[in-house]
């Protein structure tokens, strides 16, 4: 549902920002027994279960952790024996302050206004986001580094001068570093440029792959709100197949 017009999104991470945090969580009745919570975990693979007394009420949690501690505690334990404190929190809490408390605990279960289970948040979720976040700026920074060293090797600082944005022309240019990523464009469609590297491949296909990644840089640089799309990551993975390629030296 789109925010009303006077209305800003929050420009921190909030906890509903995770997928984990409105996916359906399984749990368990306090007077279940062991067995079923362990069925229920081996069957969907999770590490931990909520454990509610009623829609609205949490009483803890059981993991894979709790009940081995329990085990050693008495060997027929029961689930009750098992259940840990749970962390409850909102999906408007802010992400960054909850992580240290997310890697001391685990996992953090999310409530909505109404106190139902909206989702779980785990210590996996957070490497998952770091992930999403991360990524783009890793395989930009490659493709920056790989484009600076080629034209670094064949370009003098004359012709980088040229290549600047005239509008700023009170900028000094003396590696690929001083470009911005717009002008290693305006430095590669040019033919007698392009023919200085050496690389046998269309010129056309190569600037338009190169203006495609711009364009993406472009929004995560400037931390577009809309995430970056796994097209958007296959574009920038693929273009730096092309570039180890054309110089497959590290």
């Amino acid at each position: 549902m789109p925010l009303p017009a006077n209305v800003q999104p929050a420009a921190g991470l909030r906890v509903r920002h995770l997928q984990s945090a409105n996916r359906e969580v399984s749990c368990v009745n306090p007077n279940d027994t062991l067995a079923r919570a362990q069925a229920l975990m081996l069957k969907d693979d999770y590490s931990q279960l909520a454990v509610m007394s009623s829609v609205r009420e949490l009483r803890g949690a059981v993991s894979w952790k709790s009940i081995a501690q329990a085990q050693l505690r008495g060997p027929q334990c029961s689930l009750r024996d098992a259940v840990v404190p749970a962390v409850p929190v909102s999906l408007e809490d802010e992400l960054v302050p909850l992580i240290p408390t997310i890697v001391e605990k685990e996992f953090l279960f999310v409530v909505r206004p109404d106190k139902t289970l909206s989702g779980i948040v785990t210590v996996a979720d957070l490497a998952l986001e770091y992930n999403r976040l991360a990524r783009p700026f890793f395989l930009i920074g490659e493709i920056e580094r790989r484009l600076r060293r080629a034209i670094d090797e064949v370009f003098t600082a004359e012709l980088l001068q040229a290549a600047s944005d005239p509008s700023d022309s009170g900028r000094v240019v003396q590696s690929a570093t001083d470009l911005a990523f717009g002008e290693y464009i305006r430095l590669l469609e040019r033919p007698e440029h392009w023919e200085k590297l050496g690389w046998a491949i269309d010129r056309p296909v190569f600037i338009k792959s190169l203006d495609d990644v711009r364009v993406i840089r472009n929004d995560v640089m400037h931390f577009s709100p809309d995430p970056i799309d796994e097209e958007q990551l296959g574009t920038l993975s693929n273009f730096i197949g092309m570039l180890k390629v054309l110089d497959p030296r590290p």
